[in-house]
């Protein structure tokens, strides 16, 4: 097969670069992941207003 770790064309007229298909992307399991990453972020920020409230210092 010509064009293999180039960007030559190959004989169907695609590069080795490129894909015959888009790739699937299951939106209801990114939803899931985006809401999941968005609840680990709220959390992450309460904790962090949390630590500078606990009184401390550093010295």
């Amino acid at each position: 097969m010509s064009g293999v770790g180039t960007d030559l064309p190959l004989e169907s007229g695609l590069t080795d670069k490129a894909t015959a298909v888009d790739p699937y992307i299951d939106r209801q399991v990114l939803a899931q992941q985006t809401a999941r990453q968005e609840e680990q972020r709220r959390a992450l920020a309460s904790f962090v207003r949390g630590w500078g409230a606990a009184g401390g210092t550093s010295s």
